[in-house]
């Protein structure tokens, strides 16, 4: 097929390819060519390589000639990539527009590709054409501070290189041809490059793309995107099986968005052995070509946190993930004392700890049990003040001081690495040396820009560990064009994502980049765009699948207009016979067992109204919570406020409100300025008393601006007590009880209870969250906490109800006896929910059974995983329960 590009590589003629995909893709089909061709073992690495690469070594050519090239003078100085943003990171900041801006690396990324544009497509913005475009004006300024800081310190750009080598190619060793490979299209820019070498004699071959004769493509239709990943994992399991020794790929336009359900599905379709520690593991059927940020690797994720530990202080989360961190110290000997540790730091009520806060924690814990790890820890405090003392320095200083605190921490650990932990440290260390380089345009950094650049380097920094050759590979759009398969799946072809949206540069004119022709400036040009790969593909095998999903959650999607021609794909599908193996060496004996041992009688139990309520949205789910004492990990801290603490808020604040107001009459005889004097003061009071705790988060900002907010709520709750028609005093507020209820008791608190003037009672309860009456009833009430209330007061209750008091609503939500007990609460009879009950009695006697059975099925051990409708949104034992697995559809009988 290439027989005669590969004959003149062997005349040392370069092939260049527009990605390192393609270049990876000749070489191996040389490496094929020879073995087929010649009788040699061995031969000459042939030149392949992506155009930057070879425009590098074009410049470290004329670089070894500098005397020749550059005879009166310096060379001039090749910035790097992360030298070129940094320098425009520091001009945007500095200029009147970086002020206001709120994510100046961001802004900065999109300056430099403007600017990049501008020499590939030659264009000058004049200043009279940007007048009124505010992003346009702003990078003219930028663009020219650019560039004189280039002239001024001699230094090059590589949006310059191509020019610089197109100017000196003379002095180069010129090649009898030159191939190119994948170039659809090429910027005014690079054109003039390859004219200027072919009019000094070097050919330049373009190399059309491989296509299969009468290649055949089909439009396959999925359910979703998980049956569509489920139907690729198992066609390519097909093919692997049919032909172990053929290329396989699938082919992704949004690959990095779906990257990680992807792998989860690809792994459990051809990799299930994995789920089962102990066995080896199988040789990798498949590679996904688009790696990961750096930063996301375990090891590299808590070196991070290591640094950001002697910077500053960290989250209760992040301190829970460095303590149990295998990547220091000591980590096995003292898991089980680090363990405790984390475990108590909620108790501390502080958003963020320091490392002197920990290291004081842990000369608290009982001698001997963090002895080495104390040790450490006063070592990096020592360490840090040194650190401290540079307040100012380069960036190769900070690397020298990281390396240092990084040793002391004793990282990556004591355990031996892996083969993907030993290559991640490696990429660890070229980073740092990266970063080195900013010495280059960064005489001064402070230590907490020096770490956020360090961070954005790594998270911009993709890690891919190298693995043996894998038979499936799993390629974007632009990796995937110019190559040839002999199987081949493109998936994810919705209309939403194929053609791509327009994506123009906010900072050029969009009519200059239109008349350009920069690729994807218009929808022209991403329709353009798109063509052009989509042709490419569909020679690319014999046998083209392009897929679409109908539909993304609750959406429905089109397919592609790419696509929808194409000839759809039968409905008998023999990929679909295949099903996840898993490995012949494990026996599995199943055995369901939902239930545990029975309560005595008369058992008091912890968890009050939250106990049935549970029990009642999943048996398992009480079972695990209350009589195995399972908890969720906790969550990171919320910067401000969480729900609960604001409701706690609320409770404090009410309860010390109703403290001195006997009830309705008290109320009503308060004048406005004296509830909103009497509200300020209790606010204040709470306010000051959660500080004392929290002095990290109540700034006098913060407090003036909670004080606000629950001074508005209240005096609208407030304002709907007093329209209350009906007369009444508070009986009790925050009133604990036991209850006896299906042979349990169980203790509730009742937020308020109010006296009628007849001797009836009022039950209500403070909520700041959504709530409804018609979660009351049911076989298995949703929220069954009201209704529990109701057995405290026997059959003298007039009205239950929530007092809601949040933005959405404030007022009552609830049912009552007779009309007009509360504002806008119905009476049983008009309340949908309760109408199907002949009276207020009947009503009364359903919760006490249904309550009574709930109790019941609890204390009998009854712990069948049986979740009410969305019960598993918000429970964090589904790993336990496994109830997903259960949940899975047959996507063959969907279809």
């Amino acid at each position: 097929m290439f027989k005669t590009i590969f004959t003149s590589l062997q005349q040392e003629s370069p092939l260049l390819t527009v990605n390192r995909r393609l270049a990876l893709f000749f070489r191996v089909q040389y490496d094929r060519w020879q073995l087929n061709t010649s009788s040699e073992q061995v031969w000459e690495t042939p030149t392949i390589l992506p155009i930057e690469s070879w425009l590098s070594n074009c410049w470290s050519q004329l670089m070894d000639q500098s005397d020749t090239v550059w005879p009166n003078q310096h060379p001039p100085r090749l910035l790097t990539s992360l030298q070129e943003t940094a320098l425009w990171e520091e001009i945007i900041e500095n200029s009147p527009q970086g002020s206001p801006l709120l994510r100046i690396p961001s802004t900065a990324g999109m300056a430099a590709q403007a600017w990049k544009t501008t020499q590939q497509y030659d264009l000058f913005i004049n200043p009279s054409t940007v007048l009124g475009l505010e992003d346009a004006e702003a990078f003219l300024g930028w663009s020219q501070t650019f560039e004189s800081r280039l002239y001024e310190n001699h230094w090059l750009s590589s949006a310059q290189l191509i020019d610089l080598i197109r100017i000196n190619f003379h002095h180069l060793e010129k090649p009898k041809q030159i191939h190119l490979a994948g170039f659809d299209s090429i910027h005014p820019q690079m054109n003039r490059l390859l004219e200027s070498i072919s009019n000094q004699g070097t050919e330049i071959q373009h190399i059309p793309p491989t296509f299969h004769k009468r290649a055949k493509n089909y439009f396959y239709s999925c359910l979703d995107t998980a049956s569509e990943m489920t139907q690729a994992a198992q066609w390519a399991m097909q093919c692997l099986h049919d032909h172990p020794d053929e290329h396989i790929a699938i082919v992704v336009p949004d690959l990095q968005s779906i990257r990680t359900p992807l792998l989860r599905s690809l792994t459990k379709n051809l990799h299930s052995d994995r789920c089962f520690p102990g066995l080896p593991d199988s040789a990798p059927r498949f590679n996904i070509s688009l790696g990961e940020p750096l930063s996301h690797q375990p090891m590299i994720r808590d070196a991070l946190l290591m640094l950001r530990a002697c910077h500053g202080a960290l989250s209760l989360a992040q301190w829970d993930r460095l303590l149990l961190s295998p990547f220091w110290c000591n980590a096995e000997r003292e898991l089980s004392g680090r363990t405790q540790l984390s475990l108590s730091l909620p108790d501390q009520r502080r958003e963020r700890l320091t490392l002197d806060h920990i290291a004081k924690r842990i000369h608290d814990q009982p001698a001997g049990l963090l002895e080495q790890t104390a040790s450490q820890l006063d070592q990096l405090i020592q360490l840090r003040e040194q650190m401290n003392n540079q307040s100012d320095s380069r960036p190769s200083t900070w690397v020298n001081l990281w390396t240092k605190l990084l040793s002391a921490w004793q990282w990556p650990g004591e355990r031996p690495l892996s083969s993907a932990e030993y290559q991640t440290t490696t990429s660890w260390s070229a980073l740092l040396e990266q970063f080195t380089t900013l010495d280059g345009v960064k005489h001064h950094m402070t230590a907490s820009s020096a770490l956020d650049q360090l961070i954005r380097l790594a998270t911009d920094t993709l890690f891919q560990p190298e693995s043996g050759d894998a038979p499936i590979q799993i390629l974007g759009m632009l990796e995937a064009a110019g190559e040839s398969y002999d199987h081949l799946w493109v998936m994810r072809l919705s209309d939403e994502v194929w053609p791509p949206p327009p994506s123009p540069n906010p900072f050029l004119p969009l009519e200059m980049q239109k008349s350009a022709g920069v690729p994807r400036a218009s929808a022209s040009e991403s329709l353009l765009f798109a063509n052009q790969l989509m042709e490419r593909l569909k020679g690319a095998a014999p046998s083209v699948i392009f897929s679409a999903p109908e539909k993304e959650a609750d959406r429905q999607l089109r397919p592609s207009p790419l696509i929808v021609s194409m000839t759809p794909l039968e409905n008998t599908h023999p990929w679909q016979q295949i099903r996840p193996q898993t490995s012949t060496q494990i026996l599995l004996e199943s055995f369901q067992d939902d239930q545990g041992p029975p309560l005595e009688e008369g058992t008091t139990i912890r968890g009050g109204a939250s106990l049935l309520k549970q029990q009642s949205l999943c048996p398992f789910s009480a079972f695990a919570g209350y009589r195995l004492n399972l908890t969720a990990p906790e969550d990171e801290q919320d910067p401000g406020l969480n729900p609960m603490e604001r409701g706690q808020l609320i409770h404090a604040i009410l309860d010390d409100f109703w403290s001195n107001l006997p009830g309705s009459d008290a109320l009503k005889a308060l004048t406005p300025n004296e509830i909103d004097s009497r509200l300020s003061t209790l606010i204040q009071n709470n306010l000051i008393e959660q500080a004392q705790l929290r002095p990290n988060l109540y700034s006098h900002a913060f407090m003036a601006l909670e004080h606000k907010r629950i001074k508005q709520l209240l005096l609208g709750y407030l304002d709907i007590e007093r329209q209350r028609s009906t007369a009444f005093s508070v009986e009790a507020r925050e009133k604990k009880q036991h209850i006896s209820v299906g042979g349990l008791t169980i203790q509730v608190r009742l937020d308020r209870v109010d006296r009628l003037d007849d001797g009836s009672l009022v039950l209500l309860d403070y909520k700041t969250g959504n709530v409804s009456p018609k979660e009351w009833v049911g076989e298995r009430p949703k929220d069954p906490q009201l209704p529990l209330y109701t057995l405290t007061g026997g059959d003298n209750i007039a009205a239950l109800a929530f007092a809601q008091i949040r933005h959405q609503k404030i007022g009552f939500s609830g049912v009552s006896q007779v009309p007009d007990t509360l504002p806008k609460v119905l009476d049983q009879k008009k309340l949908k929910a309760t109408q199907e009950f002949e009276n207020w009695s009947e009503l009364l006697d359903y919760w006490r059974e249904t309550l009574a059975h709930l109790a019941h099925t609890y204390k009998s051990g009854h712990a069948q995983v049986d979740p009410l409708d969305k019960a598993c949104d918000y429970c964090a034992i589904g790993p336990l329960c496994r109830i997903h697995q259960e949940e899975q559809v047959d996507v063959s009988s969907a279809e």
